[in-house]
């Protein structure tokens, strides 16, 4: 990877949004226990929370096209007389609608 520009500048906007480490320190029986601490920055959790965000929609956009893409196959099945349906399966259909 090539970086363009003033390296100073760029690393100071990335270190402005990734996570922070502090040592702390607490005291347990008697015994100074270090423990690790991690805070982050309020454009990391929203990015984090967009980034959800956009994977969820990107999901349901690819499900809407494998839907679409589902019923123009059975349409064009459907009008070459290709398409066959299971007569039981249709029944089953037919009475778990009726059942509720």
């Amino acid at each position: 990877m090539k970086v363009v520009g003033n390296i100073n500048s760029i690393y100071g906007k990335y270190t402005k949004d990734v996570t922070t480490t502090k040592k702390a320190t607490a005291v347990t029986n008697n015994k100074k226990v270090i423990q690790d601490k991690v805070d982050i920055s309020f454009n990391a959790k929203k990015t984090t929370v967009d980034k959800a965000e956009v994977n969820y929609l990107k999901a349901k956009l690819n499900a809407s096209n494998d839907r679409a893409d589902r019923i123009a196959d059975i349409k064009s099945r459907i009008e070459a007389g290709t398409y066959n349906v299971s007569l039981d399966k249709l029944a089953d259909a037919i009475l778990d609608s009726k059942r509720g």
